[in-house]
């Protein structure tokens, strides 16, 4: 993939190299001065999933490495006894780590992604820890969490209902 960053994170236990590179137009690239070690390295474009601390070792054999789409979630999101769109909803996401049923925190941003008329797409380029889930928040209405989400899913639609009430 033409455009591709390359950027070193981890050798030896330290953030020492320090290295960027880009992909030229076939999506190739060379790192001329590489350790014999192994490198934990990122590979990143917009549009793609992330692939975060890849271990890469110098070698004379290319490597390839391949990024998956991100995963996109698409819906709708209704008042669980009329099925109307709700007017205004916010979403945010957490990692949910293999083997628990609850996530440890949910992100919220300073600018949580606030949705119109009922309807929301959110994208997720960075890997997480496991699986993904999504809560959805109106005013006077229970919070509600997705279903468990992987990255292999690519786009998903994904229709949550609200039940009136209060929430946190």
């Amino acid at each position: 993939i033409p455009g591709t960053a390359f950027h070193t994170d981890t050798w030896r236990g330290y953030r020492t190299l320090k290295t960027k590179l880009i992909a030229d137009d076939e999506g190739r690239l060379w790192w001329g001065s590489a350790p014999t070690d192994t490198v934990l390295c990122d590979i990143l474009k917009r549009g793609y999933m992330n692939l975060r601390d890849t271990p890469l070792k110098a070698s004379d054999d290319e490597q390839v490495m391949t990024l998956l789409p991100p995963l996109v979630v698409s819906g709708r999101v209704t008042d669980a006894e009329t099925a109307r769109p709700i007017p205004q909803v916010e979403i945010r996401h957490a990692y949910l780590e293999l083997g628990k049923d609850e996530p440890d925190s949910w992100a919220w941003s300073d600018d949580p992604s606030v949705y119109q008329d009922g309807s929301y797409q959110y994208k997720f380029e960075e890997p997480g820890r496991g699986r993904y889930v999504l809560q959805a928040a109106a005013e006077g209405y229970k919070p509600v969490m997705s279903r468990p989400l992987t990255i292999e899913e690519g786009a998903v639609t994904l229709d949550l209902a609200l039940e009136p009430g209060s929430g946190v």
